[in-house]
């Protein structure tokens, strides 16, 4: 494997490599010695240290005393000093009090300077409410002693009233306060299932949630740390047994309780339910421990448990104040809430130039949402992600806006989220990751588990990755847009060693290198769009898929484009056009794979349904190279499609199989393709097999090996059993449950990142929570001026995606600075916008913004300044704030500009948090206090006083 000369390879910049430090990880400062990481860096990628000329630096630095502050959930008081003897009760008390505010800005202070850390003892957190770091730098949030540490963002519901089911002897129903069926947790169980209402796809047409015959839903089981049964039930079973009354044959695998979205009741089946099933229910206001927002730098969480909450808030609120060397370790999120965990750096949109970030050795199971990151040069590693997202279907279970990102060593088990990592700027590696199930059981959407836009192409490494269906989107997909031109189209992607079952492969743009791919479909487009020769220079060689073809194809036989040789397909002249370049000897042993590329492995029978297909013809093709398989899915039932973990596979050729050649001198040396760019390519040495192993590899398997614990694959269950209590009452001879008996903690035989067991530990009832009254801040006032832009060639989930661009452009033409800018998107229905509605509709979007300001002046002046532009104004300011952040907004075109208001607001007091903060203090008092007309020589402003559209003159 040459993953590091590869990566020499792809540095393509001008600039002379140079020295990189920052803090190593669990570098605590000791006898005041703090260990460094030294890299070698050229544009944002770690390459070989012969790259650097200068001295390389000390690996080590002085540091000044760690201030360790320690927090006990059961025994501390926040009133405290944070002493070992003298402990306080909340994270929250350990960062608000303690934490250090070095810098206030984007820069990182001197690395020398002290590290605050909350090391917190065992138990369970469950008062810590969103904490803002509030510019908090050099900050470790850590277990004391490497005990057992579980936030917990769950409430107990109390009031359960059980009645009898009108219609089922065995089953009692209770009616339950929620609003999404996620958040409710039933004896530790919970039930996420695919949405039925459409979900927006891209340009294309809205679809529903699902791929089945029918809406399928899951049920986790905490203990099994996997799906009840392996497999979905029915959405409709479930609603037939719980809500009609009616029974199903005992395959139907319909839980022993659920959770009536529609109704808002939950149902027991006593006769199959434990003994106990108390009820919590997820706190919005504990959705994330804490919140990472402007100028935080080196934070790092480590080791730590999340149950029904999350991690690490929205990221900064201002472009300007970048937050520095962002980290999440070895730690593991259960139910993690609508948001999932956010690790962002920045709040801006563009590609490259923004602070690092890592998110090494976690596990995230059953939760609302995955991961989304934000940051350059960033490290995705190690990381365990089982079943997440299915009500949502977000867009990628590894989403991001990043720049050189190096994923590897992960591994995506049945995750709903519609793709897996998405490479939305140059330059991101991908190596070593287990991908099963990705999109599971959801419809065809436009995406891939390795989707690259246009401009994200260069410097892409797809490499030694095992991505399985069955998926009804690709295992990867090269894209262009429609408007795409040859000059602007991708290129430079590599793709090896890889296999892929059950998903297709889909290529476009240019000098593209494909080698060494064992998978089931490969389609490389000639013909698309305004692009009529993609491919033409694509390296694709010793590739063995069970079909190959292309779109658009000019040459004789529809052959794919590009240098494709000594390939192995069903039918060898439409994937070998240029075999005439290889030697004879080998060219002649080409055997086609009649039976498909399974059987001429090891083990290599994947057992799921293959929905890969391709198609046949120009009407048949679609952009994810999937149009068959949509037709085959929607043939099963929900239950019928099981979760197969890849323990048993050998995916290396058998060795007197057609994957293997027999080659002389030739064959001596490495025949594979390096560094290709636009040089047109030669070989002197060639390779005698095809396919991602040669015959005598040693297996390696791809996927988290060292991360924490979890899941059927992982092996462990997660350590944390909610206490249980009872309900308020129960009906007449129905069975009851009654409040234990308070049992004490037992020690944790458990530690974070390396754990031995996995304890089932009994807390006492936790008390109700009391409402604390907060003294409420200084009041300050804004004025605020609205509008709404309405354009044509749009989604909102695009404007949703590109928030930065688009308040950018509205900052231009207002005259404003971009952080006082808000907007909102919803389908206009031709006059008016239709809130809340998702997805594009031939009337359009309508883009409602909102422009803060500090006088009534000032609200004047832009009111005045939007009721002079135009849509070709629009149109300019978006195209120059789209160039800036390097998105391309294709076809979009802005047809109205409504007519602008403005109000004078009611007081809105700032939360105490900000105004603790120096730089905020500064923005607060920048803000004028107006309660009064403001008269600007003959032109007194109306509105102020109660009247006037947005502003009017007055003698």
């Amino acid at each position: 494997m040459r993953l590091l000369h590869l990566l020499v390879a792809v540095a393509t910049t001008a600039d002379a490599a140079s020295w990189l430090t920052r803090w190593a990880d669990d570098a605590d400062c000791i006898d005041g010695v703090r260990d460094l990481e030294v890299l070698c860096v050229d544009d944002d990628l770690v390459v070989d240290e012969a790259e650097c000329t200068a001295t390389k630096p000390s690996t080590t630095t002085s540091c000044m005393d760690t201030i360790t502050v320690i927090v006990d959930a059961t025994l501390g008081n926040d009133e405290n000093n944070g002493t070992e003897a003298f402990p306080l009760r909340t994270l929250r008390e350990c960062i608000q009090r303690f934490g250090f505010q070095y810098s206030y800005n984007k820069n990182e202070p001197d690395e020398q300077l002290r590290q605050l850390v909350c090391a917190l003892k065992g138990g369970i957190y469950n008062d810590e409410p969103s904490t803002p770091l509030d510019s908090a730098d050099h900050l470790l949030v850590r277990p004391f002693d490497e005990e057992l540490v579980i936030f917990d963002g769950t409430d107990p519901y109390w009031d359960v009233r059980w009645a009898r089911h009108e219609l089922l002897d065995n089953v009692v129903t209770a009616s339950i306060p929620f609003s999404r069926r996620p958040e409710v947790i039933v004896g530790g169980h919970n039930i996420m299932c695919a949405n039925e209402s459409s979900i927006v796809d891209g340009n294309h047409d809205p679809k529903a949630g699902y791929g089945t015959a029918r809406a399928p839903c899951f049920a986790w089981s905490p203990d099994d740390a996997w799906v009840l049964g392996d497999a979905a039930f029915a959405l409709d079973d479930a609603v037939a047994v719980y809500e009609r009354g009616e029974t199903l044959s005992s395959d139907r695998n319909v839980p022993w309780f659920w959770v009536d979205e529609r109704k808002g009741e939950v149902h027991v089946d006593t006769s199959k339910a434990p003994s106990t099933y108390p009820i919590r229910i997820k706190n919005e206001t504990r959705k994330d421990v804490l919140s990472i927002d402007d100028g935080c730098h080196r934070i790092h969480v480590r080791d730590l448990y999340f149950y029904g909450t999350s991690c690490c808030g929205a990221g900064p609120e201002y472009n300007s104040l970048q937050s520095t060397d962002l980290r999440l370790t070895r730690s593991r999120f259960l139910y993690a809430p609508a948001d999932g965990i956010r690790l962002k750096s920045t709040k801006q949109t563009k590609r490259g130039g923004t602070p690092y970030v890592k998110f090494e050795n976690n596990t995230a199971e059953f939760g609302e949402g995955a991961l989304y990151y934000k940051g350059t040069g960033a490290r995705i590693l190690g990381n365990y992600f089982a079943f997440n997202s299915f009500e949502q279907r977000t867009a990628y279970t590894l989403n991001n806006m990043a720049q050189r990102s190096v994923v590897a060593h992960n591994t995506l088990l049945y995750n709903g989220d519609k793709a897996g990592h998405y490479s939305w700027a140059r330059g991101n590696i991908h190596h070593h990751n287990l991908v099963v199930g990705q999109d599971f059981l959801g419809p065809q959407f436009d995406a891939a588990v390795f989707h690259a836009l246009t401009g994200a192409q260069e410097g892409l490494v797809i490499e030694y990755n095992w991505v399985l269906g069955p998926s009804l989107v690709s295992f990867a997909r090269l894209d262009t847009a429609q408007s795409t031109q040859p000059d602007e189209a991708g290129r430079y992607t590599t793709i090896k060693h890889n296999v892929h079952m059950g998903l297709g492969m889909t290529t476009k743009g240019y000098n593209h290198t494909i080698e060494h791919n064992t998978g089931s479909r490969f389609l490389q487009v000639e013909s698309w769009a305004s692009i009529d020769d993609h491919n033409l220079y694509t390296v694709a060689r010793y590739n063995a898929h069970s079909e190959v073809k292309s779109r658009g194809s000019t040459l004789e036989y529809d052959a794919i484009p590009g240098y494709a040789s000594l390939n192995l397909c069903g039918d060898l002249v439409v994937c070998n056009p240029r075999n005439h370049t290889a030697p004879p000897e080998l060219t002649r042993q080409l055997r086609p794979l009649t039976d498909g590329v399974q059987g001429e492995l090891i083990n290599g029978a994947w057992p799921a349904v293959d929905t890969s297909g391709v198609g046949e013809g120009e009407d048949s093709f679609n952009e994810a190279g999937v149009i068959d398989g949509d037709d085959l899915l929607g043939l099963f039932e929900p239950h019928e499609i099981g979760t197969p973990t890849a323990e048993a596979m050998d995916f290396r050729p058998k060795a007197d199989g057609k994957l293997v050649w027999n080659c002389g001198s030739d064959c001596d040396g490495d025949g594979g393709t390096y560094g290709y760019v636009d040089q047109k390519p030669s070989w002197s040495d060639f390779d005698d097999y095809a396919g991602a192993y040669r015959v005598d590899d040693e297996l390696w398997v791809p996927g988290c090996h060292d991360c924490v614990t979890g899941g059927k694959y992982g092996g462990g269950v997660f350590p944390y059993v909610p206490p249980e209590f009872a309900p308020s009452s129960s009906p007449t001879a129905m069975p009851s449950t009654t409040r234990p008996t308070p049992k004490p903690t037992p020690e944790p035989s458990v530690a974070p990142g390396n754990p031995t067991a996995a304890p089932v530990i009994s807390w006492s009832p936790t008390p109700r929570p009391v409402r604390v009254r907060q003294t409420l801040a200084p009041v300050a006032l804004a004025f605020s001026v609205s509008g709404e832009l309405f354009f044509e060639g749009l989604t909102c989930e695009y404007v949703e995606d590109n928030e930065d661009v688009f308040v950018a452009a509205i900052a231009d033409l207002c005259g404003v600075d971009a952080a006082g800018v808000s907007i909102e998107c919803a389908v206009s229905d031709g006059d008016a916008p239709s809130r809340g509605v998702r997805r594009l509709q031939s009337d359009g979007v309508v883009v409602t913004y909102e422009v803060t300001v500090a006088t009534a002046a000032d609200a004047a002046a832009v009111a005045a300044a939007i009721v002079g532009i135009t849509t070709d104004d629009v149109d300019l300011a978006l195209d120059r704030a789209a160039s800036d952040a390097g998105v391309d907004l294709g076809a979009a075109t802005a047809t109205a500009v409504g007519a602008p208001a403005w109000d004078s607001p009611a007081p809105t007091p700032l939360p105490t948090a900000w105004l603790s903060s120096k730089k905020n203090k500064k923005t607060a008092r920048m803000v004028v206090v107006i309660s009064v007309c403001v008269c600007l020589g003959v032109c007194c402003l109306l509105a102020a006083c109660g009247g006037g559209s947005y502003y009017g003159c007055k003698q």
